[in-house]
């Protein structure tokens, strides 16, 4: 993998979202239930009482 500076377009980038969009649906998918199992895992109170 290069280096972001030894990019012929340094700085100016084009980025293309949509490629990653489905592995950035699928990473929040995951980590909301990651997020949701803790409190059951660890025993302790929603995060609804935190707020």
């Amino acid at each position: 993998m290069k280096w972001n500076w030894t990019s012929e377009g340094w700085p100016h980038f084009i980025y293309v979202h949509a490629p990653l969009e489905p592995l950035e649906s699928r990473f929040l998918l995951s980590s909301g239930e990651v997020i949701g199992a803790i409190p059951r895992t660890l025993n302790v109170r929603p995060l609804s009482t935190y707020r």
